[in-house]
């Protein structure tokens, strides 16, 4: 049975440092996509795209292509995919879900490990990584939030759809005192 750890919430909302935290970095693949892009194309490129602030529109292709060779190497090695910020959306939710259904990729267990912050929190943490809080940085906390909330949606249609080959499970946590701490399984309650 392979593993796949998806650690997902808004931006700002510690999934790097959870990976930190939870997952020894010599036992695990590690997938994280905002870092592959920027270390690719740099930060000032998702500036520039009028149509999205926070999701380049040439990138999905990208990214499937990094995952499907990460779980490729998961798969053939038996060694457990960490992945900080995938997916993202909608379009990389769907992508994820159909491919892992194909009998050849199984059998498949994701853990999605759901890190839900306050946007006044939200915003907080991202002055003070950033510095400053422009209308750049507004409009992603705004975006942020609305793909995580609609990639919330999506997984609680998803979970009554499991197969043996394909099984999900929604892991949501708090913080409290820079330390994160499970509060539910499967069931989304904390928001």
């Amino acid at each position: 049975m392979i593993q796949i750890e998806c650690v997902l919430g808004q931006a700002g909302s510690g999934k790097s440092t959870f990976i930190k935290q939870m997952f020894d970095e010599e036992e695990h693949i590690f997938f994280n996509v905002g870092s592959i892009l920027r270390k690719m194309f740099g930060s000032s490129l998702g500036k520039r795209q009028e149509d999205s602030k926070n999701t380049w529109s040439f990138a999905d292709p990208l990214v499937y292509n990094i995952f499907d060779n990460c779980y490729n190497i998961s798969r053939n090695y038996n060694i457990p995919l960490v992945s900080d910020g995938f997916p993202r959306n909608l379009n990389q939710l769907d992508y994820i879900n159909t491919k892992l259904r194909v009998a050849e990729y199984g059998p498949v267990t994701i853990n999605m490990h759901l890190l839900d912050i306050s946007e006044k929190e939200q915003l907080r943490r991202i002055l003070k990584r950033n510095g400053e809080l422009t209308e750049y940085h507004v409009d992603r906390v705004a975006e942020s939030r609305e793909n995580f909330e609609c990639v919330i949606t999506r997984l609680e249609s998803i979970l009554l759809k499991d197969s043996e080959n394909l099984r999900y499970n929604l892991n949501w946590y708090k913080q409290e005192n820079g330390t994160f701490i499970k509060v539910s399984t499967n069931t989304p309650q904390y928001k």
